[in-house]
C-alpha cells in the first residue's frame, strides 16, 4: 500500500509540473503575441526611427521592463542620440538590467539586445514589421521577466536593450557599444546577443546562433542546450561566424570591438521589409520555443552552469585590423587596344578572360603592396604588319601578367576602396592569327606601368587595372612603333 501511495504521489507530482509548464508557456505565449501586436498595430505606422510612434513604442517597453523588475542602467530608462543628415531625428534605446550576485563577476556583463524600430511609411502603406522585429522585442521582454524572476541564481549582471534607428545603420547599437568603450566597459561585456527576426520558426524550421565559434566550446554547448534533459528541445543551426559582407545585426558595432557575439534569428522567410509582415502570421507557438531556448542559454551563462569563455576569434567581417597577408583568388574579363604609333591607327579588342592569384602584404593601416599571377586569354583585332592600312583581322592570344602595385586604402579594414600604381611583366605564351602561329613576329616579353582601382567588401573583392606598355609589341626587327594596352576587370574571393 506504502508503495501504491508512493507511485501515486509522483505521478501527482510529475503531472502538476506537467501542468505548470504549460500554464507557463502559455502566460509566456500570450505576452508574446500581445507584445506583437502592439508594436506592430497600423496606429505606430511602422515604427520609424526617431519618429513619434517610435517613442510610444519605447515607452511601451519601459513599462515592460519595469514591471518585469529590471532596473534602469542608467538615471532613468532611456539613452537618447541623434540622428544627422536627411532624417534628422531624436532617437532613444531604452536599456534595463539585472544586476548580478557574485562580487566579482557582477562587474561583468552579458547583453540582450533587439532593435524596435522598423520602415515606417512607403507610398502610402504601412511597414508594421512583425518579424522584423518586434518579435524580437518581445522575446527580449519576456526573456528578463523570466530571468528577473530567477535574479537570486545571476552571477554575471544581464542588460536587456531595445535599439533604436537598426534600420538606419545600426546606430542604436553603435550608441550603447560606445558608451560603454567610453566608460572603460566594453571590455567587462562577456557576450552579446542580438534578437533579430525570430517569429517564423515553424515555417523556417530551425533557429540560427552565427557567432558560436567566438565562444571557446561554443557550438557544443548551443547544441547541448538544445537538446538538454529539460525538455528545451529545438531544432538549432550554429554557424560559426557571421559571413555576409551585404547584411549585418546589432551585434557588429560590440564584435568589431572583439565582444563574442550571438545573431540569433529565424531567417528571412517572412515577409522581410515588405509591407505584409503583420501579426498575423506570426508563429507564437515557436517564438515562445524560441524565447524558451534563448532564456535557458542566457540564464546557464549568466549563473555560470555553463562556461562562458571567448575564444579570442571573431568573424572576417569584424576583424579591426587586416591580416598582414591575405591570398585572393580571381576571374575576369580583358578589353583592350592595340596601337599602331607610326601609322596613327588603333584597333580594338574583344573580349577575353582571365583568372589568377593574388598575395596582398599590408604593411601599415592605409597601404598594401599587391603581386598577382594572372593568365590571360585575349581575343585581338590586328593588321598585317606589312600592310598597316589594310584590314584588321582577328588573333588570339594567351600571357602570363606579373603586376606588382603600390595601393592606398581608405575605409575600414573589412570594406575599403584603393587606389594602386605599379610595374607589370607580360610574357606571351602563345598567339595565331587563325591558324597561323605569328609568335615570332612579336615580343615575347613585355612590360610597362599598371594602375589599379578596386573595393574590398569582407572577402569579396572588385578590381579594375589598365596596363600601359612601355615596350614595342611586335619585335624589333618589324620597323615600327606598336604597343598593347589594355583593361582587366575581376572578382575576386580572399582566403
Amino acid at each position: 500500500m506504502l508503495k501504491m501511495n508512493t507511485k501515486i504521489s509522483c505521478l501527482c507530482f510529475a503531472l502538476l509540473l506537467m501542468l505548470g509548464a504549460q500554464v507557463k508557456a502559455q502566460d509566456c505565449q500570450a505576452n508574446l503575441k500581445k507584445h506583437v501586436y502592439y508594436m506592430a498595430s497600423d496606429s505606430l505606422r511602422g515604427r520609424k526611427a526617431g519618429s513619434p510612434e517610435a517613442r510610444q513604442v519605447a515607452t511601451y517597453i519601459a513599462q515592460q521592463y519595469a514591471e518585469a523588475g529590471l532596473k534602469p542602467f542608467f538615471e532613468d530608462w532611456y539613452q537618447d542620440f541623434g540622428i544627422s543628415g536627411s532624417l534628422n531625428a531624436n532617437c532613444r534605446n531604452v536599456v534595463g538590467w539585472i544586476e548580478g550576485n557574485d562580487p566579482q563577476l557582477k562587474n561583468q556583463y552579458i547583453v540582450v539586445g533587439a532593435h524596435y524600430d522598423h520602415l515606417g511609411v512607403k507610398k502610402g502603406q504601412i511597414y508594421n514589421g512583425a518579424d522584423d522585429n518586434a518579435s524580437g522585442s518581445a522575446a527580449v521582454i519576456e526573456m528578463a521577466r523570466w530571468l528577473s524572476q530567477h535574479r537570486s541564481e545571476l552571477k554575471y549582471s544581464v542588460i536587456f536593450c531595445a535599439f533604436d534607428a537598426e534600420e538606419v545603420g545600426l546606430l542604436g547599437s553603435g550608441a550603447l557599444a560606445d558608451m560603454l568603450d567610453g566608460k572603460g566597459l566594453i571590455g567587462q561585456v562577456k557576450l552579446m546577443l542580438s534578437i533579430d527576426m525570430v517569429g517564423w520558426y515553424g515555417q523556417s524550421g530551425f533557429l540560427r546562433l552565427a557567432g558560436v565559434n567566438t565562444l571557446e566550446q561554443g557550438r557544443k554547448l548551443m547544441q547541448q542546450m538544445a537538446n538538454d534533459e529539460n525538455g528545451h528541445w529545438i531544432n538549432i543551426r550554429p554557424v560559426g561566424f557571421e559571413g555576409s559582407p551585404i547584411t549585418a545585426t546589432d551585434t557588429e558595432p560590440f564584435a568589431r570591438r572583439q565582444v563574442p557575439t550571438l545573431a540569433v534569428t529565424t531567417g528571412l522567410k517572412s515577409p522581410y521589409h515588405k509591407p505584409q509582415d503583420d501579426a498575423d502570421l506570426i508563429d507564437y507557438a515557436g517564438m515562445e520555443r524560441v524565447t524558451d531556448y534563448l532564456v535557458q542559454l542566457v540564464e546557464s551563462f549568466a549563473s555560470g552552469k555553463m562556461p562562458l569563455v571567448a575564444s579570442g576569434k571573431v568573424a572576417y567581417k569584424h576583424r579591426d585590423t587586416l591580416p598582414a597577408l591575405q591570398l585572393g583568388v580571381d576571374v575576369g574579363t580583358l578589353d583592350g587596344t592595340l596601337r599602331y604609333d607610326d601609322a596613327n591607327l588603333a584597333s580594338f579588342s574583344r573580349k577575353g578572360w582571365s583568372c589568377g592569384l593574388n598575395l596582398r602584404w599590408n604593411m601599415a593601416p592605409h597601404w598594401a603592396l599587391q603581386g598577382g599571377v594572372y593568365y590571360n586569354d585575349g581575343r585581338l583585332n590586328v593588321v598585317d604588319p606589312d600592310n598597316l592600312l589594310g584590314d584588321s583581322r582577328k588573333a588570339y592570344e594567351r600571357d602570363l601578367m606579373v603586376p606588382v602595385m603600390l595601393q592606398l586604402q581608405t575605409g575600414m579594414p573589412m570594406t575599403n576602396f584603393w587606389l594602386g600604381m605599379g610595374g607589370y611583366y607580360d610574357r606571351i605564351l602563345s598567339s595565331r592569327v587563325w591558324a597561323q602561329d605569328v609568335l615570332s613576329q612579336l615580343e615575347p616579353n613585355q612590360y610597362g606601368v599598371v594602375f589599379g582601382w578596386g573595393i574590398y567588401v569582407s572577402r569579396l573583392s572588385f578590381q579594375l587595372m589598365y596596363t600601359c606598355p612601355l615596350g614595342n609589341y611586335y619585335g624589333s626587327d618589324c620597323g615600327f612603333e606598336s604597343s598593347k594596352s589594355q583593361f582587366r576587370f575581376s572578382i575576386g574571393f580572399l582566403f
